[in-house]
């Protein structure tokens, strides 16, 4: 599919602009998260401030890995990577993505906005994905010359 290229760009740029608002809006909060994490663990609430703990590891890592797959896609977009390292990153990120949303399932704040955590995810492995297959039918088309003549 020829527009795969061009979804991959388009989505990895929209991850990299949320990517970085992600850390700019969630790292302030952390001390915030981490000591309400400390005194709901002193009250005796262990089990929700390792949830809360989870939560900004799981965040932390999210923004992380959401900008590394963005540059990834962006630059597999452009030929300048190979696609598989883009395919496998979209892997990961639709993996963090379920893991979000099994966090907020667990956490009671499931809503549609969760559902929305997906898409970006989705649309950057599918055309990930595209673009492997289309990269793997060319070389099918045109294998590399042998260089054994004798």
């Amino acid at each position: 599919m020829q527009n795969s290229p061009k979804v991959l760009k388009v989505v990895s740029i929209i991850m990299i602009i949320g990517g970085v608002l992600s850390i700019i809006l969630s790292f302030p909060q952390i001390p915030d998260l981490l000591a309400a994490a400390a005194m709901a663990g002193s009250l005796g609430a262990s089990g929700a401030s390792l949830l809360i703990i989870f939560g900004v590891i799981l965040t932390v890592v999210i923004c992380i890995v959401q900008l590394c797959t963005a540059v990834i896609g962006l630059l597999a977009s452009n030929g300048k990577v190979k696609v598989k390292t883009a395919y496998l990153f979209g892997i990961i990120m639709l993996a963090l993505a379920a893991v979000s949303i099994l966090y907020s399932i667990v956490g009671s704040a499931f809503g549609i906005s969760s559902i929305f955590g997906l898409v970006l995810p989705v649309l950057y492995f599918v055309s990930a994905n595209q673009m492997k297959k289309d990269a793997e039918a060319a070389a099918a088309m045109y294998p590399p010359m042998n260089q054994n003549f004798q």
